[in-house]
């Protein structure tokens, strides 16, 4: 085998590894949620939450697709500073925030920081991480509510987690200080397979979820070998992005913790399986790893999301582009190339078919290679879907 050939391999090994967790936030009764207020005014919130597993079980049938969300026990918690800061504001963590209330009414960039994330029954394991996103005001069925987004990255792994580098994704919807409904996708690097899932794992115990007209969906994203991504470059030769489509596979992502044989200590560990291939995603982006300091703005712009029924017949279509991203080079052993881990946030903007009216927002978590050119990509689509409309739509092909 020749060493582009071999090396290609380990990167697609090693992406491969990543380990997945999919969480869904409530409220912490033992310890609610503080406003901070200013004047007031709510211009913060100390967030102190119970993250339940989450799982997005999909089907794809010759008719659509059937999707179900579950939310089941807590197995974490998280605490952390939310504040809203100022449209031109430069976050970092040690930055000094001045007062700015939230204002429900319009678009709204936010810092998250001092977050904490810990795993029940498992002391000393823990995340900290810092991030950044945005709010959007929509209306459903003339109600208005408040969409957020956010992109976190690991900062630091302590316990089982050590060793461990990644970022986290946030979707979802919020009523502060207490409404956080909240999807939470963490991605680790795994080379090692630590965080692996090797027997089967405890059953999700169904609670009821807590706004049930949000639809959630979860799919896969890699590179097409067949139409590969293409690198470029502008008349100077500096990277101006890549451009090229990704395949959409079905995913699902299951985790727990569980007690270790013969010890008295607990550990957390992922399963990851994919299914079919269900659509495509095609648009540019716009990254330059070699522009300064990280991270890297990452953004895209022509961005169509296709889906198809088994049968590959077009279910519909919906347009967004990645508003806000960031990128940051991740070491990951046995690649002799750079590896980005990469978040983004992308509001959909309209649809066709299923999606007509869509009124959606997508987050991403994707570790990239350059060279070679490999990816994996999670996404996670958040739907308002009034009376369950749109799932039946989309289980009947628009049908």
């Amino acid at each position: 085998m020749k060493d582009s050939e071999a090396n290609l391999e380990e990167v697609r090994t090693q992406l491969s590894r990543i380990a997945n967790f999919l969480f869904f936030s409530m409220p912490n009764e033992a310890e609610p949620n503080e406003p901070i207020m200013d004047g007031g005014r709510l211009i913060g919130v100390r967030v102190h939450e119970m993250l339940h597993r989450f799982e997005i079980h999909q089907r794809l049938t010759r008719s659509g697709l059937q999707v179900q969300n579950q939310v089941g026990q807590p197995e974490a918690q998280v605490h952390m500073t939310w504040r809203p800061i100022p449209d031109n504001f430069k976050a970092s963590p040690d930055a000094e925030i001045p007062p700015t209330p939230l204002d429900p009414t319009r678009p709204q960039r936010f810092m998250m920081h001092d977050g904490r994330f810990t795993i029940n029954g498992m002391p000393g394991t823990e995340l900290r991480g810092f991030g950044t996103g945005t709010t959007l005001p929509v209306v459903i069925d003339g109600k208005p509510k408040l969409r957020l987004a956010a992109i976190v990255d690991v900062v630091e792994a302590l316990g089982e987690f050590a060793g461990h580098s990644g970022m986290i994704v946030v979707n979802g919807h919020i009523n502060p200080p207490d409404g956080l409904d909240l999807s939470i996708l963490l991605r680790l690097t795994d080379g090692n397979e630590e965080l692996l899932a090797r027997t089967r794992l405890p059953r999700l115990r169904p609670i009821p979820p807590p706004d049930p007209e949000d639809l959630f969906l979860i799919f896969l994203g890699d590179s097409d070998p067949e139409d590969p991504i293409q690198i470029r470059v502008n008349p100077e030769g500096q990277m101006e992005g890549a451009v090229g489509p990704q395949r959409m596979r079905l995913v699902d992502v299951v985790f727990s913790t569980v007690s270790e044989k013969r010890a008295e200590t607990r550990k957390i560990v992922s399963k990851t399986r994919l299914g079919h291939f269900m659509g495509r995603m095609d648009a540019m982006a716009w990254f330059d790893p070699f522009s300064g300091k990280p991270p890297f703005p990452f953004q895209t712009t022509d961005g169509v999301f296709t889906f198809y029924d088994r049968d590959g017949e077009t279910l519909g279509t919906i347009h967004a582009n990645m508003t806000e991203g960031r990128a940051l080079p991740t070491e990951i052993p046995g690649t002799s190339q750079p590896v980005y881990r990469v978040g983004g946030i992308a509001p959909a903007t309209s649809g066709t078919g299923c999606f007509e009216d869509v009124v959606g927002l997508f987050t991403v978590s994707s570790f990239i290679s350059l060279v070679p050119n490999v990816l994996s990509g999670i996404f996670i689509l958040q739907l308002s879907d009034a009376g369950h409309r749109l799932r039946k739509a989309l289980a009947g092909g628009g049908r």
